[in-house]
């Protein structure tokens, strides 16, 4: 048996055991612990209040798939940004293309890194759509909850979101005056420190959130000494809210975020797999955690955000204006080769600015029929400058060429109009059936430089309707079962780095189909158990490839099905236990694709006659590198998402005089998935646990905790960068731990 596979079932055992210990507490807590119902009952799942669809709901009696995360769940579980949702989210999985973080909802996700590409699994933050995807690795502060939205929302969230959509909801200020900060060191010397302000009464009210994230890294270069994998992070968010009667509200927003990372492009060429092998007495990483680099990788990105909400109540209707401005920029440089010689290399500057306003309305009478409806606008401007990409020919012996250049830049220019409905009429007490849909209608332009050349442009035209129905049975309190179909699309895009007028061709936008039927359950006090089942079409796939002097682009795939199912199990008994756990599975694979891009591992036997152009590693030595040949992967296994994930954790918090000690774990188990489409590079499966042991003394408002992450030190890819001349791999973090101080008042 595969030892990786026995090495996961074993660390599994090791979580059940974990979790069967703590079922022994939970019965102890039952009889020992004086039971708050007001607190416990606030604590429970079904609780918990979304907006989903635009309104204030219990998160059980929405039917759609939604995992909602509490500030106190993150905090507890030190969930720090986006990329670590998975961990408490089946279904979601986020892997990363060199600086793009790319969020992938039931085997949809963004496959894409090019200016002016959006996410497939959007993300908003108070409403406002957030487009630049080098952004989407968050740094989590100020946040009231978060609500991952599962299948296609083309309808009220429909921009692109063929995946789902992750809603973040962060705190306004409200009657009062508030605090909290929060310190954090751990391992790498890693400093985080949140702080978080706020004053107001019932007219006014302000606040400031604050953010400082640095480490030293953890990945060495063998040549140099230096260290990579470090992190620099600085972000501000405020608000403004004036509240001047109970039926009208203006709520404005700022938000700036810099960031200084070399992680990304810290690259490792995985089993050696470089052009650069050829050359003698060349270094390379080849331990985990170990680089040789030609120069220091960096990616640096700022981003500024301003927005304004304007809610109205109207007597039969409530309107709802939200308008947001973002400005962004992205500077990369990266090794190509991930080796110390001089070989390949890319640099380059994206620059991004847009403007989304959406005005709704919903209803707000009494009736048997509710709904919203409204009216969407997004304008961007998307450029790439400043594209430089370096290559040097390495002939059999190992001898370099002399470096040629390509250098090009590239625009964008994107104008999106929709408009929206979804009503829903309630037949009876228990039946009810809900149906609307999203018309979208976009222009995009594109121009590119090459050189000193003229400029080849094109522009198109994408237009679509994306309807959805759901229907919905009540037959009591605590049952909801629904059946609902749902469709999206993304619009088509231009590679902005493209070299020839054949290359600036549109690539088509992508569709998905998606039928879906769920149940979400209350089997009895503080039990919850939600599941769904779902089946996709997803048509016109825009998948990711590299050339063989390693520029990224985008082609379309024919189509893939997809199904599989997701489960959720929460149990809060009181308010001091919580246990959980969770389970997605997935079957996805590409149902016509004859002509993907694929990259090959070279090897010698690539020089007999044909064998170039083989869509099969040749026999003989591999020599180095990959030849990108077009091969047909129809009925390849879809790539980038897992396809077993489970987690597991608990919650317990035990008084001990006035204070308490709080104990918590989780661990997930994410199986085997693939980077490419030709399944060559199989990424094992592992599992990743954490925990927190905390110590609230007496009536204080402090808290201590230590905490720990990957406690099973997992070697894991947290990308890979596939192209002609190497296989780059760059490791997650290593074994984690730390410890933290936190105060509210």
């Amino acid at each position: 048996m595969d030892t990786a596979l026995l090495r996961a079932k074993r660390r599994m055992m090791v979580g059940a055991c974990a979790l069967a210990w703590a079922f022994p507490m939970v019965a102890a807590a039952q009889t020992e612990i004086a039971q708050d119902s007001n607190a416990a009952e606030a604590m429970m799942p079904n609780g918990i209040i979304v907006t989903a669809q635009r309104r204030s709901e219990r998160l059980q009696d929405v039917p759609v798939a939604i995992t909602a995360l509490e500030a106190s769940t993150l905090e507890r579980f030190n969930i720090q940004g986006t990329k670590d949702l998975p961990l408490l989210t089946p279904g979601l999985n986020f892997p990363q293309s060199v600086y793009s973080p790319q969020p992938t909802i039931r085997g949809i996700g963004l496959r894409g890194v090019g200016s002016g590409d959006e996410s497939v699994v959007p993300i908003y933050i108070d409403g406002v759509y957030q487009p630049f995807i080098a952004a989407a690795d968050l740094q989590f502060n100020n946040v009231e909850r978060i609500e991952v939205l599962k299948g296609p929302q083309g309808a009220l969230l429909g921009r692109n979101a063929t995946g789902g959509a992750i809603n973040i909801i962060t705190h306004t200020p409200t009657d009062g005056a508030r605090g909290k900060f929060n310190v954090s060191y751990g391992r790498f010397n890693q400093l985080i420190a949140r702080a978080y302000g706020a004053v107001g009464n019932e007219a006014v009210g302000a606040d400031i959130a604050l953010l400082s994230s640095r480490d030293d890294g953890y990945i060495t270069d063998i040549a140099n000494g230096e260290t990579y994998g470090d992190t620099l992070d600085l972000s501000v968010r405020g608000k403004l809210r004036f509240t001047p009667s109970e039926k009208f509200g203006i709520i404005f927003s700022a938000a700036h975020t810099n960031s200084r990372a070399s992680t990304g492009e810290a690259y490792r060429p995985l089993n050696g797999n470089t052009i650069g092998a050829r050359v003698p007495g060349n270094t390379f990483g080849v331990q985990p955690f170990d680089a040789a680099l030609t120069q220091r990788p960096f990616n640096n990105l700022e981003v500024t955000s301003l927005a304004a909400t304007i809610t109205a109540d109207l007597g039969a209707v409530s309107l709802t204006s939200i308008t947001g401005y973002q400005d962004s920029k992205l500077d990369i440089f990266a090794d190509s080769d991930g080796t110390a010689a001089n070989i390949a290399a890319i640099a380059f500057d994206q620059l991004s600015n847009n403007w989304y306003h959406e005005t709704y309305l919903t209803s707000a009478m009494d009736g048997p029929f509710s709904f919203i409806t409204g009216l969407v606008y997004y304008q961007s401007d998307d450029q790439t400058l400043d594209f430089v990409n370096q290559s040097r020919t390495v002939s059999a012996t190992g001898v370099l060429g002399a470096p040629s250049f390509l250098r090009l830049k590239g625009a964008g220019q994107t104008e999106s109009f929709a408009g929206y409905f979804q009503g829903t009429y309630q037949f009876s007490e228990k039946f009810s059936l809900t149906a609307g849909g999203r018309y979208t209608h976009e222009n995009r332009d594109a121009s590119v430089t090459v050189g000193t050349g003229a400029a080849i442009t094109n522009k198109a035209t994408f237009k679509k309707f994306t309807p959805t129905v759901t229907l919905q049975f009540r037959p009591n309190s605590d049952l909801n079962i629904y059946a609902k179909y749902g469709e999206a699309f993304k619009a088509g895009i231009f590679n902005l780095t493209a070299t020839s007028a054949a290359a600036l061709a549109p690539v088509r936008p992508e569709s998905v189909q998606q039928w879906e039927i769920g149940l979400k359950s209350q089997l009895a006090r503080g039990l919850t158990f939600n599941i769904a089942a779902y089946y996709t079409d997803y048509a016109d796939l825009q998948s990711p490839a590299r050339n063989a002097i390693g520029q990224s682009f985008l082609q379309n795939a024919g189509s893939a099905q997809i199904y599989g199912g997701e489960a959720e199990l929460s149990w809060r008994p009181n308010n001091r236990v919580t246990l959980f756990a969770g389970l997605a599975l997935l079957h996805g694979e590409y149902r016509n694709f004859p002509n993907s891009q694929v990259a090959i591992p070279a090897t010698t036997g690539d020089t007999v006659a044909g064998a170039a152009t083989a869509c099969r590693e040749n026999p003989g030595a591999r020599v180095g590198g990959n030849r990108t040949v077009i091969c047909d992967v129809t009925g390849k296994s879809i790539i980038r998402t897992p396809f077993v994930q489970a987690n597991a954790g608990f919650d317990y918090r035990i008084p001990v005089g006035d204070g308490e000690v709080g104990l918590n774990g989780r661990a997930t188990y994410l199986g085997h998935q693939y980077w490419d489409t030709f399944n060559i590079f199989r990424e094992p499966s592992r599992v990743m646990a954490g925990g927190e042991i905390s110590w609230k003394p007496g009536a204080s408002n402090l808290m201590f905790a230590l905490w720990g992450d990957n406690l099973f030190n997992e070697v894991y890819s947290l990308t890979q960068v596939i192209s002609g001349p190497a296989t780059n791999q760059v490791l997650g973090r290593p074994r984690t731990f730390g410890v933290r101080v936190s105060a509210e008042f």
